[in-house]
């Protein structure tokens, strides 16, 4: 999952124009939740085995004082080396795919609820609705990787789920509101069925 992280963040910018995004080690931390101590042997396991991936580079002046510097430190920046591998590896570019739809699905629903605090627009519909529920429950955002866009990530996904509840608060109604005209259609039924027989009783009397 941290290489899965790992990647999307330095190969998508947040525009998804490009396969180049050098991030600090410290920024991959805050978004990701991964801790230093999982990244690192990560990063070094990569710089061992495939050093063409990742570039890693400290501040400077952390590399005057200490030339012995761990490989990663939060202040590092890391960063795509050659993206020319890119296209040679699907299951990257799998998650870069995944990456960029799921920054212009949030930026969209984020824009939504904006909308809709304004009065300018209502709740989810379906097939958006549908869409939307797809990719949360799929791809499940957090806030940590929803503040990089904005500041907004609990109005969006409040947006969302009220937008959910609200449908299926729909559906309920109209479901009881079906059950309620079966109800009446039945009784109506019945009513004219025992007209009809008090009709025919009263004319074989006569």
């Amino acid at each position: 999952i941290i290489v899965e992280k790992l990647f999307k963040q330095v190969t998508v910018t947040q525009d998804a124009s490009s396969f180049n995004r050098p991030i600090r080690i410290d920024h991959f931390l805050k978004v990701s939740g991964a801790q230093l101590n999982q990244l690192g042997p990560l990063l070094q396991s990569f710089q061992n085995t495939c050093s063409y991936v990742f570039e890693l580079v400290l501040p400077l002046q952390e590399r005057l004082e200490d030339k012995n510097h761990p490989l990663t430190s939060e202040a590092a920046v890391v960063d795509i080396k050659n993206d020319q591998f890119i296209p040679n590896w699907p299951r990257l570019i799998d998650w870069i795919k995944e990456e960029r739809d799921s920054q212009v699905q949030y930026k969209n629903l984020s824009e939504k609820s904006l909308l809709f605090d304004k009065g300018l627009t209502d709740y989810l519909k379906t097939p958006d609705l549908d869409i939307a529920l797809a990719w949360y429950e799929e791809q499940q955002p957090d806030v940590l990787w929803g503040n990089q866009f904005d500041s907004n990530y609990e109005r969006t996904i409040s947006y969302l789920l009220t937008s959910k509840a609200k449908f299926e608060e729909e559906i309920l109604k109209k479901e009881l509101a079906q059950k309620d005209k079966a109800k009446r259609n039945r009784k109506t039924l019945l009513w004219i069925g025992a007209s009809a027989v008090t009709v025919l009783l009263i004319i074989s009397y006569f």
